[in-house]
Order: structure tokens, then C-alpha cells, then sequence
């Protein structure tokens, strides 16, 4: 069986991108460029601030796509940018600080900003795309993608505004080919295009790539147990409270992990900066604002779908978190929408 097994991703459109060189010299390009680096953990870390096309000039723009080269050395790097890495042919082998991931044909890999991590140098029979987006870009359309009922909102403003080194990556393994060949040849389509200025239209593929992603990361988080504290990202804890929220209680949860309790407590505070207690009543609490606004539910009703059997203890929440009662957000939300 070849690398990644035979599976390849039919992308119609995929020679619009420019072929890399192969073999680009390491050493060429860190004279030309002089990026600045620091040791982490014994490794030296470059900062690669902008993408390099195989004709050795800079890109800045918020979207950048490109076919990785082959048979290349790529030191240790972190990026000013989000990486979306998508394997159309062959493996990539990933190596981060904590462990290698290796990722075949059809699969996806995430890398956050700061993330220090090489890839091995790709052979002939391995194809990637990268797709490379400005954190400023990527959180308008994240934050216009995720329902305001989310606690995935405050998580991805915390991603995008870290400036730490971090281990923050996502593996997606499950992503439904026909529909991301789809989105990758329409943003291929687009990117390629006359338009200087991402597009809407890219930057609606762009949204609809995020939606896939999270739709099969609530399938990997919660199809089964995770067996031990390595597996589970930052994102898979806030997926688990963002669909258990009526019924979850810590011990629970970390149960489901694998955790003890106070490991997951202190996995939760690293990750969002707030504590179990806070991540549910948040979630609670905007959920019940949204079937405020959109029924007419009684509100002890309304408590009881959120997850508070004791109407009383829930109305003394809401106002200490809204300044209102829920029947004075009801009233003034209501009425602004028939103004």
C-alpha cells in the first residue's frame, strides 16, 4: 500500500494553485529572509510571519493558499497565521512538541498561531494544500458561524488573542469528502480569481469549511470515551459542556475523559479562563436568553429546558448575570424587534 493508503481527494480545479519547486535549500531561504527565531524546549523555533511562494517572495494577504514542496526541509516554526492543512494525496507527518501525528489523504489538520511544529519532508507521491488565514479574518467568520448561544464564542476569542507559545491543534479525520472537495474547489475557485480582497463568496467557503470541521469534532468528542488525558483538546471539553449543558455535572464529565475532577477544573481554566461552574451557567444562561427572545415559553419552563429545576434559583441567576430579570429581558428585547 502506497503512504496514506490510495485514497485521493478529486479536486478538479487543483492545478489553478502554483507547483512548488522542489527541494528548496533551508539555508538559501534563511538568508534571504532572516527570520528571527528562540529556543523552546530545546528546539529552535523560527517565526515564519508570512507565507513563501517557490519564487521566494512574501505574501500578506489575510488568505493565502499554496501547495506544500516536496522533498523540502522545513525547520521548527510557529506562524502569525492559522494553518488549515489539507492532505489530497499521501500523508503528512506532523511533529509538535508533545507527539508526531501523521495525517493521510482526506484529513485535515488545524495549526494554531504559536504553535511550534516541522513537517517531514513530503515525497513526490504526496500532495497537501495549506491554507493560510489571518486570525483577524478567521474570527469575524468563526464568530458570524457559531450561534450566539455558544460557549465557543468567548473560547475562539481567547484563541485568536494568544500571543503565548501553546500546543493547540486539531487532527479532523472524519470530514465528509464529497462536501469538502466542494468547499476546496469553490475557495480554490475564488482565491485564484481576479478580486485583490478576499471575496464573500471566500469568505463564505472559508465559513462553511469551519461548520464542517466543528460538525465532525462533536462527532469525534462524543462518540466515545476519551482514553486518556493526551487525546482531549481544549476544543473537545467545550464541545462536551456546548451539547451536555442541561444535565452535566463535573465528576461526570471528567468521568467521560478520563480526568480526575480537579485535572479537568484546571484543563477548563488553562483553556477558557473560567472555572466549570462558569462555562454552565454561561451556556444556560444564553440559551434562555435566546428562547426569550424567540417564544414565549413561561419562564419556569424555560428554566427547567436549561437545566434549573428550581425556578427561584434561576431567576436570582439571570439577574445577577443579565443586571435584569429574565421577564424584563423578555419584555425590552421582545419590543425591539416589533420597533
Amino acid at each position: 500500500m502506497e503512504r496514506g493508503g490510495n485514497r485521493i481527494m478529486m479536486i478538479s480545479n487543483f492545478d489553478k494553485l502554483t507547483v512548488p519547486i522542489s527541494g528548496l535549500d533551508w539555508s538559501t531561504l534563511r538568508a534571504k529572509f532572516q527570520p528571527k527565531s528562540e529556543m523552546v524546549d530545546g528546539h529552535e523555533v523560527f517565526r515564519f510571519n508570512q507565507n513563501l511562494e517557490n519564487a521566494h517572495h512574501v505574501i500578506s494577504r489575510t488568505l493565502n493558499m499554496a501547495v506544500e514542496p516536496v522533498e523540502t526541509y522545513i525547520p521548527w516554526h510557529v506562524h502569525d497565521y492559522i494553518e488549515f492543512s489539507v492532505v489530497v494525496k499521501g500523508e503528512c507527518v506532523f511533529e509538535f512538541l508533545d507527539q508526531t501525528v501523521t495525517v493521510t489523504a482526506g484529513r485535515v489538520m488545524l495549526v494554531d498561531r504559536r504553535c511550534a511544529h516541522r513537517t517531514k519532508s513530503l515525497t513526490k507521491k504526496d500532495l497537501v494544500l495549506e491554507i493560510g488565514i489571518r486570525a483577524s479574518l478567521l474570527q469575524s467568520i468563526f464568530l458570524d458561524a457559531v450561534p450566539t448561544q455558544s460557549i465557543l464564542t468567548d473560547f475562539v476569542r481567547q484563541l485568536f488573542n494568544k500571543t503565548a507559545y501553546a500546543e493547540r491543534y486539531w487532527q479532523f479525520d472524519k470530514v465528509n469528502q464529497v462536501t469538502l472537495v466542494s468547499i476546496i474547489q469553490g475557495l480554490i475557485e475564488e482565491y485564484t480569481g481576479e478580486a485583490s480582497l478576499v471575496s464573500e463568496l471566500a469568505q463564505s467557503f472559508i465559513q462553511a469549511l469551519l461548520i464542517l470541521l466543528m460538525q465532525q469534532s462533536r462527532t469525534i468528542s462524543h462518540d466515545q470515551p476519551h482514553l486518556n488525558k493526551y487525546h482531549a483538546q481544549p476544543l473537545d471539553l467545550i464541545l462536551y459542556i456546548d451539547e451536555h449543558y442541561r444535565d452535566i455535572g463535573l465528576s461526570q464529565m471528567a468521568a467521560y475523559f478520563n480526568y480526575s475532577p480537579n485535572y479537568l477544573s484546571s484543563e477548563l481554566k488553562k483553556a477558557t479562563g473560567k472555572v466549570f461552574s462558569q462555562l454552565v451557567q454561561q451556556k444556560r444562561v444564553a440559551v434562555a436568553k435566546a428562547l426569550l427572545r424567540q417564544t414565549n415559553w413561561p419562564i419556569e419552563v424555560i428554566a427547567e429546558r436549561v437545566g434549573y429545576e428550581n425556578p427561584v434559583f434561576f431567576h436570582k441567576l439571570f439577574k445577577r448575570e443579565e443586571q435584569q430579570t429574565p421577564a424584563e429581558y423578555r419584555q425590552r428585547t421582545q419590543s425591539l424587534n416589533r420597533t
